[in-house]
């Protein structure tokens, strides 16, 4: 057994990690522990997402949990920003 401090906030990702992978035996994937690890992976979550989808749906949600607000600052400007790509090369 190893002793080492453990950094704020890991603590719940260790044991969430303990309980899925150890405890209820969630496949790990990695090649050589898990031979289908790709197959497994799409059944279990959505396709592949885009900058843009990351940006607006996920990245808030992660910024949030490690204790950030800028997302909730409601009193920003938001200015429209007109897109025309015609005519582009």
């Amino acid at each position: 057994m190893i002793e080492t401090p453990v950094p704020s906030g890991y603590r719940e990702h260790l044991k969430a990690l303990e309980e899925t992978l150890g405890e209820r035996g969630a496949p790990y994937f990695g090649p050589e522990l898990e031979p289908d690890c790709t197959k497994v992976a799409l059944e279990l979550w959505e396709g592949h997402r885009d900058i843009e989808e990351y940006a607006r749906e996920v990245f808030p949600v992660e910024e949030a949990a490690n204790g950030q607000t800028w997302m909730e600052d409601n009193d920003a400007p938001c200015r429209e920003v007109e897109l025309d790509f015609q005519g582009t090369v």
